[in-house]
């Protein structure tokens, strides 16, 4: 399709899509032909800088609020072929923050800096703010992670009806406890 960009999210937070865009953006990178950017776009509650164990002196809100350059906010984990940007600290204004100009600039800036890079995008939940909205023309595709009987039919059915006409790539089942047969009717078993 020739999407570069994916966001990973979810209806609500707590439900693992920091651990899915995480994962996802590591095994991309293992291909040795791309490359991979991560941006802990969670501006309320970042989380990257947490699972990858680093200590960033600035973050993503920095860059957007002109804090800081791009170069500055670029850190490499230690995992070849992957750069993150993480989150520091919380702000209350990140819907303001991500349907600012910067935002646009940013992605449209690392989509072109590198030839044959893709960029993870780790959003918050679609519910609690409207950041994910604000962040939708600048994301390619949506990858959806429903946490196992968190959500309410209503809860899911309203996220489902905010992403709608987005390109949802699709949707990963997490934090299940029970084994196959709980998928099995869907897969029309």
């Amino acid at each position: 399709q020739g999407w570069v960009t994916v966001g990973v999210t979810s209806a609500h937070q707590g439900e693992g899509k920091s651990t899915i865009a995480s994962n996802l953006a590591v095994a991309m990178a293992m291909e040795v032909n791309q490359s991979v950017l991560l941006v802990d776009m969670d501006l309320q509650s970042p989380s990257l800088a947490k699972i990858f164990d680093i200590k960033p002196e600035k973050g993503f809100k920095d860059y957007l609020r002109g804090e800081a350059e791009i170069e500055e906010v670029l850190i490499n984990p230690g995992i070849e072929r992957l750069v993150i940007v993480p989150g520091k600290g919380s702000t209350a204004n990140s819907s303001e923050l991500l349907s600012a100009p910067a935002t646009a600039q940013f992605i449209d800036d690392a989509k072109h800096r590198y030839k044959n890079r893709f960029i993870v995008c780790d959003l918050p939940g679609v519910l609690p703010t409207d950041d994910v909205m604000a962040t939708l023309n600048n994301i390619d595709c949506i990858l959806l992670v429903v946490e196992d009987g968190k959500n309410s039919a209503v809860d899911l059915k309203r996220t489902l009806q905010l992403l709608q006409g987005t390109k949802l790539v699709g949707t990963v089942l997490n934090k299940t406890h029970s084994e196959l047969r709980a998928i099995e009717p869907a897969l029309g078993k």
